[in-house]
């Protein structure tokens, strides 16, 4: 397990990198980010590797950099940029040979409920259908073999949202 940037109460952001080895109970320090600080991005796993998505950086940035983490070699290296405005409280989970994305919110403080494929053999983005409820930021995705689930959320509004959508073969279909 990793954690990845993040906030402290005498920082803005920071860009530490610490992996939990769950058989021996320990934390150890990693390379950190290559790109500074970032807090609030979304992260998966796909094919022993990492990824990290969006984030707020200590100047208050909202970054569109999707970077790779390999634990093997303990190097970072960026993919792409999300063609759209940078964004925080996304939600990312890898799902067969894509990562998606769901909601999120801007610089602006505008609320999303978008969703979004990274075709991991292609290196492209699509869009996808998107939640048919009002944006939000801060949910989670979790899926199945062939669902994508989205759950809770906060909404534009400030309300705590309890609603779970799900989205059956979320890569194959556009509808």
């Amino acid at each position: 397990a990793y954690i990845v940037g993040g906030k402290t109460a005498t920082a803005s952001a920071i860009s530490e990198v610490w992996a939990y080895n769950m058989l021996t109970d320990t934390w150890t320090k990693k390379n950190s980010l290559p790109l500074g600080p970032r807090w609030r991005a979304a992260g998966a796993a796909y094919n022993n590797k990492g990824y990290l998505l969006f984030g707020r950086d200590t100047s208050n940035h909202y970054s569109t950099e999707l970077l790779e983490y390999n634990p093997t070699i303990g190097s970072w290296s960026k993919l792409t940029d999300f063609p759209g405005k940078g964004r925080t409280y996304a939600a990312l989970k890898s799902m067969g040979h894509d990562l998606l994305f769901v909601a999120g919110i801007d610089s602006l403080v505008n609320s999303y409920n978008d969703m979004w494929r990274f075709d991991m053999s292609t290196l492209k983005w699509s869009q996808l259908v998107s939640l048919p409820a009002e944006g939000r930021r801060g949910g989670i995705c979790f899926n199945s073999s062939t669902t994508l689930y989205y759950t809770t959320g906060i909404s534009q509004t400030h309300n705590r949202l309890k609603e779970t959508w799900k989205v059956f073969n979320p890569t194959t279909i556009r509808e």
